[in-house]
């Protein structure tokens, strides 16, 4: 009973948010995606998280806003979607960093491990030990 109480409350909030799944378009035939244009170079496209979904080209990724401007260039191997405050942990050569949805790096590319524990807050461990940083605002 409780399941399908939580069942339809998501059900109504899927259908009431806003969809960007109508701009985007795959070819079948290249497994490629196309975001508001006609040109299939996408061969993964996640969700759209607080206004940005990540995307990826051969072996690398980047961001792109629901505008379908590109934040950044194609450079990390790694990504998880922004969180609520327009923070992602994207890493390098196998190494976590964190970013803003500016492309300013806030912690540079030198962890092996990367959690955020609560919005403004992360878990990184650089293979010796584990701290956690806390990111205040800027200015």
């Amino acid at each position: 009973m409780v399941f399908r109480r939580l069942g339809f409350l998501c059900l109504f909030f899927t259908c009431c948010r806003p969809s960007f799944s109508q701009n985007l378009v795959k070819d079948e035939a290249s497994k490629k995606y196309a975001y508001k244009s006609n040109k299939f170079q996408y061969t993964e496209f996640s969700n759209f998280v607080n206004g940005f979904a990540f995307v990826n080209k051969g072996k690398k990724y980047a961001f792109v806003n629901t505008h379908g401007d590109t934040l950044c260039p194609f450079e990390y191997n790694l990504v998880q979607s922004f969180n609520e405050i327009g923070l992602s942990l994207v890493g390098k050569d196998s190494l976590w960093g964190l970013i803003d949805s500016l492309n300013q790096v806030l912690l540079p590319f030198q962890y092996q491990e990367a959690y955020f524990e609560t919005p403004n807050c992360v878990s990184l461990f650089n293979g010796q030990y584990w701290q956690i940083a806390e990111i205040s605002g800027q200015g």
